[in-house]
């Protein structure tokens, strides 16, 4: 699955108000997918694992369930008209490079996943005062 085809289906799942989407992506490394997780986040879709009952281990599904204020966040992103294309822009992604984050992302962008599929929260970091 193409990084386009992720998109799309993401703009699909955030125009109906879908309560979870599951997709099987096709990425060289995790690198990509930690970007498209992070993309996800910004439209209001926090990623949760492996879906369940997928048994195809080698090849999973990857679970994305609806936050509370997806709505909110999703507007913010793209308009009044959720089902707005965004184009190139992607939330914190380089214009053009699909899922590239910009150099100021990239540690929120990062994951680290465990065993069982869990995401690691990490604290957030008081705002400098310099």
């Amino acid at each position: 699955m193409d990084e386009r085809h992720l998109v799309n289906e993401l703009m699909k799942a955030v125009a109906e108000e879908a309560r979870e989407f599951a997709v099987r992506p096709h990425f060289p490394g995790l690198k990509k997918f930690e970007a498209f997780a992070y993309v996800a986040e910004r439209f209001g879709y926090r990623y949760l694992g492996h879906a369940p009952g997928n048994a195809a281990l080698n090849n999973p599904y990857f679970l994305f369930r609806r936050t509370p204020d997806a709505r909110e966040r999703a507007t913010v992103l793209m308009g009044t008209d959720a089902a707005a294309p965004v184009g190139d822009a992607l939330p914190g992604m380089r214009p053009g490079l699909g899922f590239t984050p910009i150099p100021a992302v990239r540690p929120e962008a990062e994951l680290l996943l465990f065993a069982d599929g869990r995401r690691r929260e990490w604290p957030v970091q008081p705002a400098r005062t310099e």
